[in-house]
C-alpha cells in the first residue's frame, strides 16, 4: 500500500485540483461522477483499460495503468476494509474525475473537428452524387432512343429550312420585316403559311395541356417506391429467419444448412426480380457463392425456386421437431419466419399489381409523340418566318435552337423514366446495391451460425460476483445518492417557494 501512495502522489489528485473540477462543473455533477466511481469500482475492466490504453497518449496511458492497479486493489477489499480504506477509494473517484474529464474534452474536439470535415466534403459528396446519378440514368437510354429525341429538333430545322423559301411568302420579298400584316386595303399577306403558323400553335398548346394532366400521372414515383420497399421488407424477414434458426437450431450441421438455404432462397427471390432464376447464369452465380449443393439446383421447381427452398426449411424444421430436438412452441416460430420470408419475397417484380395498364402506356407514348410532333412544327414554321424577314443573320435563333432541343430530350427522358425506374434490381447506379445487402446478410448468416456469445452472456454469475463483493460499498452510495435527491428537492421546493412568493408581491 506504501507503494501505491507514493504513485498517487507523483500524480496527485489534490484538493486545489480538485476545486478545479469544481470550477469546470457544477457540484452535483462532480458528486455524480465521484458516487458512480465509487459504487462501480471496476468499470474498467482489462479489456476496455487494453483498448483505450492502444489509443491513449503516454500520460493517459500511464494514467489508465494507475487507475487499473487501484481499482484491481478495491475489488479485493471485504465489505469490512471499504471504511477503512474509505480514502483509498474517494481518491480513486477523483483520479477517474479527472481522467474522464480530460477524455471528453478530447471527445469535443473529435466531434467538432469531424464535423468541420463532414461539412466541407458535404458539397462535394452531392455534387458528385449528382454527377454519377446523371451518369446513370443517361447510361440507360439507348443509341437509338437519344437519335429519336434528337430527330424532333432535326425535323424543326428541315420545316423551318423548307418555310423560308420565298415561294411560301409570295406577297413579300426577303428581309422586308412583318410577312403577316395587312396591306393598305386591309388584305392578310402571306394568309396561307400565316394561317397555317397560327393552327400550329393553338394544336400544340392544347396537346400540351392534355400531356402534363397524363404525364403527371403516369411517371409515378409510387410504382419504384413500392418495388424497393418489398426488397426491404425481404432483407427484413431474411435477418428474422437467420437469428430464429440460429438461436433454435442446436445440431451444428442442420442449423449451418438451414442458414445457407435461408441466404440461397434470398437471393434467388432477387434473381427472379432480375428475369434470371431459371438461367445457367443464375447456376453458376449460385455455385460459385457456395451456396447450392449436390443435385438441389435439379431438384428445384422452375419458375418457384425460391419457394421450394422455403419448403425445404420447414419441411427440415418439422425433421427436427419429429426427432425430438424442437419443441412445438420452436417449430411454430420457425414456421412463421419461413412464411413471412416467402411472403415478402413472392415476387419482386409482380406483373399483376406492380405495372402500369398497357392501354395507358399506349396513350401516353402517342400523347408525347404527337405533343413533340406538333411542336417541332409549330417551332420549324416559326424558325422559317423569322429567317425570311430577317435582314441580317438572325442570331438569336441559335438560343431557340438549344432551347427547343433541351424541351424535346426532357419530355422524351419525362417519358422513358417509366422504363428507367422500372427494374431497381439492376447493375446501374441507380438500382439497389443488392451486392453489399446482400454480403452484409451472408456475413450475418455465417457469423450466427456460429454461435458466439459475449463473456457477459452468462449475466447471472457475472452479478453475483460483482454484489458479493461490493455489497457494503452499494449500500453506502444508495444511502449517499438519497440523501443528495433529498437535499435537491428541499433546496427546489425552496426556490420554487421564493419565486411564487416573488410573483405575488
Amino acid at each position: 500500500m506504501l507503494s501505491l501512495t507514493k504513485s498517487w502522489k507523483e500524480t496527485s489528485c489534490s484538493k486545489e485540483n480538485y476545486n478545479n473540477i469544481r470550477e469546470k462543473r457544477s457540484e452535483k455533477e462532480v458528486y455524480d461522477i465521484s458516487l458512480k466511481a465509487r459504487s462501480l469500482p471496476y468499470s474498467f475492466t482489462e479489456g476496455t483499460s487494453e483498448k483505450y490504453s492502444q489509443n491513449a497518449g503516454g500520460k493517459e496511458r500511464k494514467e489508465l495503468d494507475s487507475i487499473t492497479k487501484l481499482e484491481t486493489i478495491s475489488l479485493s477489499l471485504d465489505e469490512g476494509d471499504i471504511e477503512n480504506h474509505k480514502k483509498d477509494i474517494e481518491q480513486l473517484a477523483c483520479r477517474r474525475t479527472f481522467y474522464r474529464l480530460s477524455s471528453e474534452v478530447q471527445e469535443q474536439d473529435m466531434v467538432s473537428s469531424w464535423k468541420d470535415k463532414t461539412e466541407k466534403t458535404d458539397i462535394k459528396r452531392d455534387s458528385s452524387m449528382i454527377v454519377k446519378m446523371a451518369k446513370a440514368v443517361f447510361a440507360s437510354i439507348s443509341r437509338k432512343d437519344w437519335m429519336f429525341k434528337i430527330s424532333w429538333t432535326i425535323f424543326a430545322l428541315f420545316v423551318a429550312f423548307i418555310s423560308q423559301l420565298g415561294v411560301f411568302f409570295p406577297d413579300t420579298p426577303r428581309g422586308t420585316g412583318s410577312t403577316c400584316s395587312t396591306n393598305d386595303a386591309g388584305v392578310k399577306l402571306n394568309i396561307v403559311l400565316c394561317d397555317m403558323i397560327e393552327s400550329a400553335n393553338t394544336a400544340s398548346a392544347r396537346i400540351n395541356i392534355l400531356t402534363a394532366f397524363i404525364l403527371s400521372a403516369f411517371a409515378s414515383r409510387e410504382l419504384w417506391l413500392t418495388k424497393r420497399t418489398a426488397y426491404c421488407a425481404l432483407c427484413g424477414a431474411t435477418r428474422n429467419l437467420l437469428i430464429n434458426i440460429c438461436s433454435l437450431v442446436r445440431n451444428k450441421d442442420d442449423r449451418e444448412t438451414m442458414v445457407r438455404w435461408s441466404v440461397l432462397g434470398y437471393e434467388l427471390s432477387v434473381l427472379k426480380g432480375r428475369d434470371l432464376v431459371d438461367t445457367e447464369v443464375a447456376e453458376n452465380f449460385l455455385e460459385s457463392m457456395n451456396l447450392i449443393d449436390e443435385d438441389e439446383w435439379d431438384v428445384l421447381v422452375d419458375g418457384d425456386r425460391h419457394t421450394t427452398v422455403w419448403f425445404w426449411i420447414q419441411l427440415k424444421a418439422t425433421h427436427i421437431f419429429d426427432d425430438g430436438c424442437m419443441t412445438d412452441l420452436q417449430l411454430q416460430t420457425i414456421c412463421n419466419a419461413v412464411t413471412l420470408s416467402r411472403d415478402k419475397a413472392n415476387d419482386l417484380m409482380s406483373k399483376l399489381d406492380r405495372n402500369q395498364p398497357p392501354p395507358f402506356i399506349l396513350l401516353c407514348a402517342l400523347l408525347v409523340n404527337l405533343t413533340l410532333f406538333m411542336d417541332s412544327l409549330s417551332v420549324g414554321l416559326t424558325w422559317g418566318k423569322i429567317f425570311h424577314e430577317a435582314k441580317g443573320h438572325p442570331y438569336h435563333i441559335y438560343l431557340e435552337l438549344f432551347m427547343f432541343l433541351l424541351y424535346s430530350v426532357l419530355l422524351g427522358l419525362f417519358f422513358d423514366i417509366c422504363t428507367i425506374l422500372y427494374n431497381p434490381f439492376g447493375p446501374r447506379d441507380i438500382d439497389i446495391p443488392h451486392h453489399l445487402v446482400g454480403k452484409g446478410i451472408r456475413q450475418l448468416g455465417m457469423e450466427l451460425s456460429k454461435r458466439e456469445t459475449p463473456i457477459t452472456f452468462d449475466r447471472q454469475v457475472n452479478m453475483r460476483r460483482r454484489f458479493s463483493t461490493l455489497g457494503g460499498s452499494l449500500r453506502e452510495a444508495e444511502t449517499l445518492a438519497f440523501d443528495g435527491m433529498k437535499h435537491a428537492m428541499q433546496s427546489n421546493m425552496k426556490r420554487q417557494k421564493q419565486h411564487n412568493q416573488f410573483d405575488l408581491s
